[in-house]
């Protein structure tokens, strides 16, 4: 088939630059069908055939929940498979207002070594195996905190601008106190050599 490019077509008075167009031959990539809808039957027929096919309608699966434990199962069997709860039994959670995952669902293989992880107690302190933690561990419960603050008082600008007078009175105080450790360190240590 040989194709014939716009400047090599002689046009007369009838003849429109869209009756032209209409007239060339159209490339085509892959199969060619004449309606979206023959198409859609074609490729619908070979999902089916191959098994890929996905239906209008969502796969449902059926979860039984125990009213008095929580436990439940879901027919898609994730949690018994993977290990980890699905959305069906999390949807159900929530349309029950559950707001906790259940202790029967939390597997031995997730609670290893759970005990080694830090804990942060209601002062704010790191503990690990009940020992205060580093220097490192505490500024991350910091920034944690800090986070925490900024968010609550982003919204507002007063509220914005009492959390920043507040942030610096808490540089000043943290900046005595160092001082105040640091003097006290220095006059146990000239009280020490006093006293030789």
């Amino acid at each position: 088939m040989e194709l014939v490019g716009l400047d090599d077509v002689k046009v007369d008075d009838t003849e429109t630059v869209d009756n032209i167009v209409e007239g060339l031959a159209t490339l085509t990539i892959g199969m060619y069908f004449e309606t979206i809808e023959e198409a859609r039957k074609y490729y619908e027929r070979y999902g089916q055939e191959n098994g890929e096919v996905k239906d209008d309608e969502l796969e449902k699966f059926k979860v039984t929940l125990d009213s008095l434990t929580y436990e439940g199962k879901c027919e898609c069997q994730q949690f018994e498979f993977v290990g980890i709860l699905c959305a069906h039994i999390l949807k159900v959670f929530v349309q029950l207002d559950i707001d906790e995952i259940l202790k029967h669902f939390i597997l031995p293989r997730w609670r290893q070594k759970a005990d080694k992880f830090r804990i942060i107690d209601s002062q704010g302190l790191v503990h690990d195996d009940g020992k205060v933690e580093s220097e490192a561990l505490r500024l991350s419960h910091m920034c944690q905190e800090a986070t925490k603050l900024a968010c609550l008082a982003v919204p507002s600008n007063e509220m914005f601008l009492f959390t920043i007078l507040i942030l610096f009175n808490c540089q000043f105080y943290s900046i005595d106190l160092e001082e105040e450790a640091e003097g006290s360190d220095s006059d146990q240590e000239e009280g020490s050599n006093c006293s030789e």
